[in-house]
């Protein structure tokens, strides 16, 4: 249908259901979500004052690599499942055949690869720590298409609870282990967050597979799946570019300053990154069933798409904003004074908050269209951009005395000024939707985000004036001030975030007592 077809009662009413059963199911996703990620911040917390920067700057060498492993054992078959109209058990169970031994597979490279990687940071402790974490790309395969069925069957609440008992369950035990002997031995810590990684895969795989009923076929019942893996590999290849982007800021940084700076930086960057995972991720959970369902509907289409993108301006853009102004502080009271030099890192890296959440949500839009080639693309687009930010930065910070905070800047300033614009008119031409509607979409949360911050920043700069305010007053003091301020500037969005909620939950009731 194009965009001038006048729709059918057909249409609406598919419309109606369709926005229905996402509002439902976003809600419980976003809940759960937020839920999980006070869970994880409540545990980094601890995690942060018991261990110190050099543990989480150990894990966070071998990072790139695992996430890397698991974005190829992936194959984008899981996003391929979501995004297919039809499926077949024995192509179902193809898929998840070459999901495993793919997994295996990237395990056996992973263990290759311990050495090199200990060589390339200069720290022989890394060989070690790379071969005990090379088995988490094995327990990822083995739950990633059990969830897939999952958010392609719309089970969006059960999906969403079964990551927060892992998150939880996995927090709790680290905790256990860095109270009783993490902190303790050669490797310090490390193994607190080793355990951490284990735990959290192995039980959200294993409740994957208690709850959805879905069982494969034998491994030799072959089916032909050239076209999902034709889809799942550009989408894979995409997927690499934006992991290596996401992730060469935390390789320069380790190769060339070490584990503790490394430490800093990456659980600076890890606490922005939270309000965007939060956001997006409760949006990509409905938002790529929701849109590839809809893809008949240029209509329908475009509104869902346009709503998601409101959903994260009104969100993030005051998150964002607000963190630029009292990111230090922030940092000082969750990790104490350790961590006290990753303040003006965290301020800097709170700008990315703006733009995050779009490039995030993106990649939903692109798969559901079928164009991940397109994506691919978009992908490469942003590696290089953030390569030359990178190195650009450290070249201003070398000149000025700070690698750390010039490569910090370097990567803020490309991805926020420079790349995110070109790659969001990209997408949306990609989708046949206009600017001038993105724009009108998100421009009035914009506005008031930065009016907000005005008022926090000179709320802030008079209180500075006043020495006895510690961290934690201030926080205390400038946080609610900004979301009530934020609450009065862009009221008419947040009526339209409540009156959604509201909607759900009288749908809900009404549903129960029927």
């Amino acid at each position: 249908m194009s965009a001038s077809t006048p729709p059918s009662n057909d249409d609406a009413t598919r419309r109606v259901e369709l926005d229905q059963s996402i509002r439902r199911g976003g809600r419980a996703v976003a809940a759960t979500h937020l839920a999980g990620q006070l869970v994880s911040l409540a545990v980094l917390t601890v995690l942060l004052r018991l261990l110190g920067p050099n543990p989480f700057g150990l894990v966070a060498m071998v990072m790139p690599l695992l996430v890397l492993s698991r974005t190829l054992t992936a194959l984008g078959l899981n996003v391929a499942t979501v995004q297919r109209e039809t499926l077949s058990r024995e192509e179902a169970s193809t898929v998840l055949w070459i999901t495993l031994g793919v997994g295996a597979t990237t395990t056996g490279l992973l263990l290759a690869l311990a050495s090199p990687v200990a060589w390339l940071y200069g720290n022989s402790q890394l060989r070690i720590v790379t071969l005990v974490l090379a088995g988490t790309s094995l327990v990822f395969a083995a739950g990633v298409q059990q969830q897939a069925w999952l958010e392609r069957h719309l089970r969006l609440t059960s999906l969403a609870i079964t990551r927060l008992a892992a998150q939880t369950l996995s927090g709790v035990l680290a905790v256990g282990y860095a109270f009783s002997m993490g902190a303790e031995g050669r490797y310090g810590g490390v193994w607190t967050l080793v355990l951490q990684q284990y735990s959290e895969l192995f039980m959200l795989a294993v409740t994957a597979w208690v709850i959805e009923p879905w069982r494969p076929s034998a491994p030799w019942r072959r089916m032909p799946v050239g076209d999902m893996l034709r889809f799942g590999r550009q989408y894979t290849t995409s997927g690499l570019f934006f992991t290596l982007g996401q992730h060469l800021d935390k390789i320069l940084i380790g190769a060339l300053l070490g584990e503790r700076a490394l430490g800093l930086y990456s659980q600076a960057f890890n606490i922005v990154m939270k309000p965007v995972v939060v956001v997006s991720t409760a949006i990509t959970g409905v938002m790529l069933p929701a849109l590839s369902r809809a893809r008949a509907d240029h209509v329908a289409y475009q509104e869902l798409l346009l709503a998601f993108n409101r959903l994260v301006t009104i969100v993030l853009f005051p998150v964002g904003v607000g963190l630029m102004i009292v990111g230090p502080e922030v940092m000082t009271v969750l990790g104490g004074a350790r961590w006290q030099a990753a303040g003006p890192l965290f301020r800097t890296l709170a700008a990315v908050i703006l733009v995050q959440g779009f490039i995030n949500i993106a990649g939903s839009a692109f798969a559901s269209v079928g164009q991940s080639r397109r994506l691919m693309r978009g992908a490469v687009w942003l590696t290089l951009g953030s390569l030359t930010g990178l190195l650009v930065g450290l070249a201003l910070g070398t000149a000025m005395g700070s690698r750390l905070m010039g490569v910090t800047v370097g990567y803020a300033a490309m991805l926020v000024g420079v790349m995110f614009l070109p790659y969001q008119i990209y997408c949306l031409r990609t989708v046949h939707v206009a600017l001038n509607d993105w724009r009108r979409t998100v421009w009035r949360p914009a506005i008031s985000a930065v009016l907000m911050g005005l008022v926090v920043l000179a709320a802030s700069a008079a209180m500075t004036a006043t020495t006895s305010f510690g961290d934690a007053t201030r926080l205390a003091v400038l946080v609610p001030l900004g979301v009530a301020c934020y609450a009065c500037l862009a009221r008419d969005e947040v009526r339209w975030l409540v009156r959604r909620w509201l909607k759900d939950s009288e749908e809900a009731a009404v549903e129960g007592t029927g």
